[in-house]
């Protein structure tokens, strides 16, 4: 029996696509056994797109429902589309107009709100049926952009942004999150998140990691998570954000000064250093380092770099745990021997941590005990040509008599 459904998984293309060979002989051991449940209940899965500066997720609006592209954002609460005829607004391709939907409300706010690079939106506020891949939907308040700076539709081909922040940080208006609780559609505000590698590369016998990924209501331990074990937990302690200041950073192996503030954003592919925090690196590396550094015009630095492995690397840590960001995902190689820092100024007190750090880890946010768990990502799943396929199925099934 056992040996049958292992056969039968293997051929499945679909799900040979997806998920490894390991998985596949944990799922047939379960499915045998009558255990096997791939989703947490009350879960709704929704496919994003790494459009390498931002994720981008597919969500309707209205009644009846018209469909936006969407930067996922966990760096912020409020979620916004363009108004119809928006005369200051970058002209995203989708615009909302209140007349087409019966489930319209204007609730007589005016909003406005930057973020960290610079862009930034105002608006009205407004209720409406927000909804979330297939089956989840709910009236949620979100605002009605009647001016927007720095977004470009071209480069990032989004239609608006999805919060997915506390409602502290929206003036304390629930967020969609919070409003797909209180009407019954998921038993807990917690929602996941796996970030593919658009710069990953597999063997001719791996194909390219799932796609991104975020799960409202739930988790995905088998289909997201390599070893399905928890490396850290991290509370919620920076109020309104998903963040905590009970972090130690590394530069170099080197502890830089005490705890610091860091804020988990996955609106931002980008990683981004305490004011403080960053001169001291920046100084580090044209006064102490090995490596030939300079600043240009703009203040990025400049080092001499034959191999970028070479270069130095950041690490954090929380309970003996360390979280690494190897030197490849902040150093930049532009010619045969020179690379840039690809590392940022916050301008404030606080570190951010976007795309290039969360991709390598399953994130699970959750709110009602306000922590953040870190597993690690599925990276390549087994892709097997036809004459391997068979092998190994006929391996698997004279193997199976052992179990």
């Amino acid at each position: 029996m056992f040996a049958f459904l292992v056969i039968a998984l293997l051929a499945l293309q679909g799900d040979s696509k997806r998920i490894s060979l390991a998985m596949k002989l944990k799922m047939a051991r379960s499915v045998a056994k009558g255990r096997y449940s791939p989703l947490k209940r009350s879960l709704q899965e929704t496919e994003i797109t790494n459009s390498v500066y931002y994720f981008v997720g597919n969500f309707s609006i209205g009644t009846p429902s018209k469909e936006f592209r969407m930067y996922i954002d966990t760096g912020s609460s409020y979620s916004w589309v363009e108004k119809k005829d928006c005369e200051d607004c970058a002209s995203f391709n989708v615009q909302y107009d209140p007349a087409e939907s019966s489930t319209y409300k204007d609730m007589d706010y005016h909003v406005e709100n930057s973020y960290i690079d610079g862009s930034g939106f105002s608006g009205d506020l407004a209720q409406d049926i927000i909804k979330i891949g297939e089956d989840f939907e709910a009236l949620s308040y979100f605002v009605l952009s009647t001016s927007n700076t720095n977004f470009d539709y071209e480069k990032n081909n989004c239609d608006g942004l999805i919060g997915l922040g506390f409602k502290e940080a929206s003036d304390g208006y629930p967020t969609c999150i919070d409003s797909l609780k209180s009407s019954g559609i998921i038993d807990e505000r917690i929602f996941s998140l796996y970030l593919n590698d658009l710069e990953s590369e597999a063997d001719e016998n791996m194909e390219a990691y799932p796609p991104s990924n975020l799960e409202i209501g739930g988790y995905d331990l088998d289909k997201y998570s390599e070893s399905g074990e928890v490396l850290v937990k991290i509370p919620v302690t920076i109020d309104k954000y998903w963040g905590t200041d009970l972090i130690d950073v590394y530069y170099e192996g080197a502890k830089i000064g005490s705890q610091k503030d860091i804020i988990f954003d996955c609106g931002t592919s980008l990683i981004y250093a305490s004011s403080n925090d960053y001169k001291e690196i920046v100084d580090y590396m044209l006064n102490t380092s090995d490596q030939d550094c300079e600043t240009d015009n703009d203040g990025t630095l400049l080092c001499s770099c034959s191999d970028i492995e070479s270069m130095p690397s950041l690490s954090f840590k929380y309970n003996g745990v360390e979280l690494m960001l190897e030197s490849s995902a902040t150093w930049v190689k532009y010619s045969n021997s020179r690379c840039f820092l690809n590392l940022y100024d916050s301008k404030d007190t606080h570190w951010v941590l976007g795309g290039t750090f969360l991709k390598k880890y399953y994130t699970i946010y959750d709110m009602e005990n306000k922590e953040i768990s870190f597993y690690p990502a599925v990276q390549a799943s087994l892709k097997l040509k036809e004459s391997q396929g068979l092998y190994l199925a006929l391996s698997l099934a004279v193997l199976a008599f052992s179990f």
